[in-house]
């Protein structure tokens, strides 16, 4: 049997991302054993099962010329819909005798959406008589072609059943936003598995919103005027470096990876230490491991809306092909990206990921008063992106390092807000915004939980709490006198906490073994930046499924089993799973192997000017060394060229007269 299998050629790394070869390979090995035993998979996702944290840092560690064979080893999540069954597949790509390690029934969940499915249901509804009749009864509507649909999971109980609550819209120009008119007032219940409506429930009265030419966003050719080009030129090449997928920068390196339900990994964040020649990890693996969009309007269908757009849809499948010039701009290197469709069939994303370096303004600048003499530096950064589009939310997923030593993450949101229909004597009554004739915006929340597989100086690291307090007034005789206090947490549950502005908190992942010339613990804090509770109540059916929204921060003990904060299986699950789940082992997590879940968090109350595509909003997570160095590691970057008689950027003006 092996013989008839794809060949396939070596990775670079172990942790490179399937190739083509590869996923054509894990196919046609589900393929051959399921179709042994009767069934017909389908493909949910297929990728590289990652190689332990170990198996790579002894392979890293190996001479160049004397690399241990690291096994390569494909993971496939596999539904069979005629039993409605979900297999877990682990396959072996060895290149000698390639063959399935195990296939495991995963009783009473439903994986992720296949990627077929979403045209399966609109096509079901467009052709169902008796969603037809309705919608003729109620709304007028004779061609069912101009009915569109967005699929969503609404249904929180029995997961045995895969069932979609889909959304409708209203399409009749060619241009034409759908979003601008829902079709509201009837609840439809699709069996995904037999492809066939259920139920059909017609809930109460209200009309399609009228078509509005101010809706439109495609097709706009009445720009404003004034605009003039911005070019941005690096005539002798950009300063990075990539060789396979291994990146260098400016004293960084990073490895790219890939999957369905993330899209972007940085593997092996490291930084070159020029003071000890040596380079050091920082961060073993970072990515967005999931995220929920919860609705805050109690009215249908609203209350059903909680998108896990990774966890239910996968971010990186819905990942776009991005264009020069539009999505980014400079001297850009592209990376592709290869996945397989529902059949099992394979497709190419053309660069999905972007990766450039930018201006960023000013770095750091000084003068002396005394001698007029000042030096000034501008900033860089190193830019790695992709966007993805779930429905009518665009998700851009940002990763920029600075050479001042800092790491951000940055979501950009944008795209269509979701809408519902509104009655001419209603109002949303704080639930949204009326952003047209019978047309709302409905109030919501987006969490995005970004993983940090932390490695600062090895794989013994700690995390502290800090925060800034006053000091008591025994010692505080001019009442201005604050310090800051640190906290080392030693286990799960004492580090389940949440930012706190009015203390200036933040946290910091620390080496207790490491210090820096100053005797200061080695350390990389982690900065705040958009953060917003949960307003669902603790015995809801989100909070339940979707824990990880109830803190800010989470630090468990590394396992290589522990990926997705909300589970393995979000969708229609109806137990608790996930970091909920896993923390009420309460392990310890001081001087080990500590994985950092950090929530980004940001509440959406919908404006007038969010539509009808809305500008982008940032959101995310900066991450900065703490006493890591002996000094600033943006010292020793060179002055900016310049065109006059002087040599480089510094400054040397007269004293203004006192």
């Amino acid at each position: 049997m092996a013989s008839n299998l794809p060949k396939i050629t070596k990775p670079l790394h172990p942790l490179d991302p399937l190739s083509r070869e590869e996923i054509a390979l894990a196919v046609s090995l589900v393929r051959n054993r399921f179709e042994k035993d009767g069934e017909k998979p389908s493909f949910c996702r297929v990728g590289l099962k990652e190689p332990h944290k170990d198996l790579i840092l002894f392979y890293d560690s190996a001479p160049v010329d004397n690399k241990p064979k690291i096994p390569r080893e494909a993971f496939a999540s596999v539904l069979v819909r005629s039993k409605a069954k979900t297999y877990e597949v682990v396959l072996s790509l060895d290149d000698i005798e390639p063959h399935m390690v195990s296939k495991n029934h995963m009783v009473g969940v439903q994986p992720l959406l296949l990627a077929n499915e979403y045209q399966e249901v609109e096509n079901l509804i467009q052709n169902d008589p008796v969603v037809a009749e309705i919608l003729k009864k109620r709304f007028g509507i004779e061609d069912m072609s101009k009915v569109h649909v967005d699929l969503w999971i609404g249904f929180f109980s029995n997961p045995r059943n895969r069932i979609a609550k889909p959304l409708l819209f209203y399409k009749e120009e060619k241009n034409a936003n759908i979003y601008a008119r829902p079709i509201d007032g009837v609840e439809i219940d699709v069996d995904m598995n037999s492809m066939r409506v259920l139920d059909v429930k017609e809930l109460f009265e209200v009309p399609i919103p009228p078509s509005n030419p101010l809706s439109t966003y495609e097709g706009i050719t009445n720009y404003r005027p004034g605009r003039k080009p911005i070019n941005v030129s690096q005539p002798e090449g950009p300063s990075y470096t990539v060789k396979g997928r291994l990146v260098e920068w400016q004293n960084w390196s990073f490895r790219v990876g890939f999957t369905g339900w993330e899209g972007l990994v940085l593997h092996q964040i490291g930084y070159y230490d020029r003071d000890k020649d040596i380079r050091r990890p920082v961060i073993f693996r970072a990515s967005c491991a999931e995220m929920v969009v919860p609705y805050g309007d109690p009215r249908h269908p609203n209350y059903l809306k909680n998108a896990f757009d990774a966890g239910e849809d996968g971010l990186g499948r819905n990942a776009n092909s991005l264009e020069m010039g539009c999505d980014c701009k400079g001297d850009i290197h592209y990376f592709d990206v290869d996945l397989c469709d529902a059949k099992g069939e394979f497709y190419c994303i053309k660069n999905a990921i972007c990766l450039h370096e930018e201006d960023y303004g000013i770095l750091w600048k000084h003068k002396d008063w005394r001698t007029q003499k000042g030096e000034v530096r501008r900033a860089r950064r190193l830019v790695i992106s992709f966007f993805t589009t779930i429905a009518n939310y665009d998700y851009g997923f940002y990763w920029y390092f600075g050479q001042d030593g800092s790491i951000k993450c940055e979501v950009k949101l944008t795209g269509i807000l979701s809408t519902s229909a509104i009655a001419d004597d209603e109002t949303p009554e704080g639930y949204g915004t009326i952003i047209g004739t019978n047309l709302y915006a409905p109030i919501h929340q987006h969490f995005f939980s970004i993983r940090l597989d932390m490695q600062v100086d090895g794989n013994k690291n700690s995390i502290q709490e800090v925060n800034v307090l006053p000091t008591d007034t025994a010692h505080n005789p001019y009442r201005t006198a604050f310090y800051s206090s640190a906290t080392t947490f030693a286990t799960e549950k004492e580090a389940m906490r949440s930012a706190e502005p009015q203390q200036a908190r933040y946290w910091r992942v620390i080496n207790p073994a490491k210090t820096n010339s100053h005797g200061q613990v080695c350390g990389w804090k982690l900065v705040p930046g958009a953060s917003s509770i949960t307003y669902a109540m603790p015995e809801s059916t989100l909070v339940r499924r979707a824990g990880f929204i109830s803190n800010t921060i989470w630090v468990t003990p590394y396992n290589p089993k522990e990926n997705h904060p909300a589970g393995d299986y979000p969708m229609q699950r109806d137990f608790d799973d996930g970091l909920i789940k896993w923390t009420e082992a309460d392990r310890n997590i001081e001087n080990t192997d500590i994985v950092v879940w950090y929530t980004v968090a940001v509440t959406h109350v919908t404006r007038a000017e969010d539509w009808p595509v809305m500008p982008v909003e940032n959101i995310g997570l900066e991450i900065k060394p703490e006493n890591f160095f002996d000094r600033s590691p943006a010292w020793d970057v060179p002055p900016e060229p310049k065109s006059s008689s002087s040599d480089h950027c510094n400054t040397n003006t007269p004293r203004a007269k006192l």
